[in-house]
This record gives structure tokens, sequence and C-alpha cells, in this order.
């Protein structure tokens, strides 16, 4: 992936074509998606491997699930959204 970097002025350099400036504008929401997934996980195994109360383990459960699926749906938001730019 061709890195997309602006000038001071607003200008983008010259050598980079459309093609390479959707490739990397791509990037970001699949970023945000594997953090939101990588956070879940954890939220969801810490708990467990220290010694903490039965209700921060739910706790955790309950927001590491909620978390799987806010990171799902902004994974398959950045899926379409890509499929729509390749179109």
């Amino acid at each position: 992936m061709a890195s997309a970097q602006q000038s001071p002025n607003g200008r983008v350099p010259a050598g980079i074509d459309s093609s390479e400036l959707q490739e990397a504008s791509r990037a970001p929401g699949m970023i945000v998606s594997a953090i939101v997934l990588l956070i879940a996980a954890l939220s969801i195994v810490v708990p467990h491997l220290i010694e903490v109360a039965a209700w921060v383990r739910l706790l955790g459960l309950v927001v590491g699930l909620i978390l799987v699926g806010v990171g799902t749906v902004v994974f398959v938001q950045e899926l379409r959204r890509q499929s729509i730019i390749r179109r």
C-alpha cells in the first residue's frame, strides 16, 4: 500500500494517483476494528487470568461481548465501503 502523504499546502505529491489514495484511505477502518476486537478479547480474558470477584469477570464478559459486536459492525462496514469503492 502506498503512503499518501500530503504536503503542507494540502496538495498530493506528484506520482501518486487516485487509486493509491483510495487504497491508503481504506486502512483506518480496519485498524479501528482490529483495536476494538483486541480490547474485547483482553476484557474477556484478563479478569479470568487474575484473581477477581465473580461480578468483575461477568462484567468483563459482558463488555467484551459488546465490543465484539461493535468491532464486527465496524469491520463489516469497512468491507462494504471497500467493495463500493472498487466498483
